[in-house]
C-alpha cells in the first residue's frame, strides 16, 4: 500500500516569491508570501470582511471611487509581514494588480508544479 504525505502549511514549498524590479533600484522589491489557501484562517476572515465593507451591495462592486489594487493587494500588504510592503504599496496600480494576479494564479498552480525563478 502506498504512503502519502501532505504538505504542510511550513513547507517552503508554499512559498510565493515575487521579484518587482524597480527602476534605479540594484535590488528588486520582493513579495514573499504563503499561497492563499495556506494563509491562517483568521487572516483569510479579515480580508472576507475587509471586501464585504467595500462592496456596493446595490451593485455587488467595489464601492466608487475605490480600486481594485488598494482593496486587495494593498491589504494584503498591510497584513502580512513582509519587508517590502512600503515600498510596494507604492508601486503603479498596475504593478499592484500584477502582483496580486501573480499571487493569485500561483496559489491555484498544484504543488510542485511552480518553477522556480
Amino acid at each position: 500500500m502506498a504512503t502519502r504525505q501532505l504538505i504542510p502549511a511550513h513547507d517552503p514549498r508554499v512559498m510565493v516569491t515575487i521579484e518587482v524590479p524597480v527602476e534605479g533600484r540594484k535590488k528588486p522589491l520582493v513579495f514573499t508570501a504563503k499561497r492563499w489557501e495556506f494563509q491562517p484562517e483568521q487572516l483569510i476572515e479579515d480580508f472576507q470582511e475587509h471586501l464585504a465593507s467595500a462592496i456596493d451591495p446595490e451593485t455587488g462592486k467595489l464601492a466608487e471611487g475605490r480600486k481594485e489594487a488598494e482593496m486587495l493587494i494593498d491589504w494584503w500588504l498591510d497584513n502580512l509581514d513582509l519587508p517590502d510592503a512600503d515600498e510596494l504599496k507604492k508601486l503603479t496600480i498596475g504593478e499592484r494588480d500584477q502582483l496580486w494576479e501573480i499571487w493569485r494564479s500561483e496559489s491555484k498552480i498544484d504543488l510542485g508544479e511552480s518553477e522556480a525563478s
